[in-house]
């Protein structure tokens, strides 16, 4: 027998279906507005994760150790056919849940640039799966879920984004997307990650992890609370929403991202390609029945299309260029956030932690 199959946990002699070590499970969705939509339930251990086939391959739901961590918006999970493009309209269709995919042609506020009205967030999250499967791997143990959605028009873009999420079974995953431009035209190319930590694992305890280097606020009520931007504010009824963009440090080409919850005695962190994804925004809405923290990698500014272009901060894409990049989430307990501190300092000082730090 091969010898992968006598992983501690992962012993197949034991076993008539994989199920017994890995739930992994496709449905459609019924009722309201998720009426007809296909999803993936995959659970590795204390970690239950879903996976919105109709949007985008996105994380609708993020539960561990039966904890909710995502933020799912009022409306729920919202077919396609929901989304609108037009200005803000989109959020009536934002689920938001632990991981929204946004772009690629723009993301941010709605604007006019180069004559084209571009909506909030672009279109590429409401962009269903094609090709969408879902299987065990072979020999070892974990599960890999992968599809691709197009976001094109006629005269216009042809991007691809191919999809894959590698489940394993020590609660971790990662996101792999490669993004083509399909298409014989330069494209202006602009893709962000809203990253979602929502209530109950949300919470005025949870201390963020940031390798931060520099913090600039978006807004002036932003740079008021400039001294709280790495707190977690209690739920307030009309309270505002602040902004930030961090310039993180990085490591080995790439950066990191986490929160930690005390009381519930664990947390996640991200790490990044920060080659693709050079720009990290922290957006915080305290307000009652919105709480929500967003700790989005992107690879320009969230004001809009227009104004990245005016600023130079606009990325582009060559006809038939693709680029490949991936995101590693792993979940932590809390014996293990001294490891995990470190970690975020090597990353703030490139590996090399000055002496002060020790």
């Amino acid at each position: 027998m091969n010898d992968h199959n006598r992983t501690p946990g992962f012993d197949l002699r034991y076993t008539g279906s994989r199920q017994q070590l890995m739930r992994l499970r496709t449905f459609r969705c019924e009722g309201g507005r998720a009426q007809g939509m296909l999803a993936c339930e995959a659970q590795s251990g204390a970690l239950l994760l879903t996976v919105a086939a109709d949007r985008c391959m996105d994380i609708y739901e993020l539960m561990y150790r039966g904890v909710n961590v995502g933020f799912i918006n009022k409306m729920g999970l919202c077919a396609p056919q929901f989304y609108d493009p037009a200005g803000a309209e989109f959020q009536y269709s934002f689920t938001a849940g632990f991981m929204s995919t946004c772009g690629l042609t723009h993301f941010g506020s709605s604007c006019t640039d180069a004559g084209q009205e571009l909506g909030q967030h672009g279109r590429i999250g409401a962009c269903p799966a094609e090709h969408f499967c879902v299987r065990y791997k072979n020999g070892e143990p974990g599960a890999v879920i992968s599809g691709e959605m197009v976001q094109g028009r006629l005269f216009a873009e042809n991007y691809r984004l191919c999809r894959t999420y590698d489940i394993r079974p020590d609660e971790s995953f990662t996101v792999t997307d490669a993004i083509s431009n399909d298409s014989p035209r330069e494209q202006p190319f602009q893709l962000l990650y809203h990253v979602n930590f929502g209530y109950p694992f949300l919470s005025p305890a949870c201390r963020l992890l940031l390798p931060s280097r520099e913090i600039t606020p978006r807004t002036p009520y932003s740079a008021q609370r400039l001294e709280h931007a790495l707190d977690v504010e209690p739920a307030c009824d009309n309270a505002a929403d602040t902004c930030y963009y961090h310039t993180l440090g990085r490591k080995n080409g790439r950066s990191m991202a986490g929160i930690f919850n005390p009381e519930l005695g664990f947390g996640v962190v991200y790490d990044f390609d920060a080659g693709v994804l050079d720009n990290f925004i922290q957006w915080k809405n305290p307000c009652s029945g919105e709480y929500i923290l967003g700790m989005e990698p992107c690879n320009s500014i969230v004001t809009g299309r227009a104004e990245a272009r005016r600023l130079g901060k606009l990325k582009f894409m060559q006809p038939y260029e693709t680029i490949t990049h991936s995101i590693n989430f792993r979940f932590f307990d809390a014996s293990e956030l001294p490891v995990i501190l470190k970690e975020l300092e090597e990353y703030k000082y490139g590996g090399n932690i000055p002496s002060v730090c020790m």
